[in-house]
């Protein structure tokens, strides 16, 4: 796609830049797989296609670190060191964000940071375990309403009947 000068979108011959060479620096092969990766091990990936007068002219892949996303007003604010020329603001209808599985639905979340959580929550359960059960296991305390407590013997054997058939 190409956008025209009274803002609509065109197509355009994109094969040889998405299939064979996205940009100078990079053949597609590299271009995707770094993609990829960042967004799955970053939990985002941005790419800001090019256009000449011809339509889209290259792809240029944008690190996670160089890209900051302000989701309130849909603008992308780019600081590369590597691609510096293209440095600036852009509407969110500029740039490509590919996302890894999100928490929000806005930035995406990389796999060792789920996988940090997930030891994160796993190490608090069982800190909270062995705190538990630092005395044996006994029970600190019991739980009671102002009715106090009730055993099974204390249930007439109609209404016991009555709550098995239940179940």
């Amino acid at each position: 796609l190409r956008r025209e000068t009274n803002g609509r979108w065109a197509t355009c011959d994109a094969m040889p830049i998405l299939n064979i060479q996205p940009n100078g620096d990079m053949s597609a092969f590299d271009f995707w797989t770094s993609t990829i990766a960042g967004m799955v091990c970053n939990g985002n990936a941005y790419i800001l296609p090019i256009y000449d007068r011809y339509g889209l002219a290259a792809l240029i892949p944008l690190n996670d670190v160089d890209v900051n996303y302000d989701y309130l007003n849909g603008i992308y604010t780019v600081t590369s060191t590597v691609y510096g020329a293209y440095n600036g603001t852009y509407d969110r209808s500029d740039i490509i964000h590919l996302r890894n599985r999100t928490r929000e639905g806005l930035l995406g979340v990389g796999v060792l940071d789920s996988a940090k959580r997930t030891f994160e929550i796993a190490e608090a359960g069982e800190k909270e375990t062995k705190t538990r059960f630092k005395s044996g296991g006994k029970i600190a305390g019991i739980l009671s309403n102002v009715a106090g407590l009730t055993g099974l013997a204390n249930y007439d054997a109609d209404e016991l009947e009555k709550v098995a058939k239940k179940m």
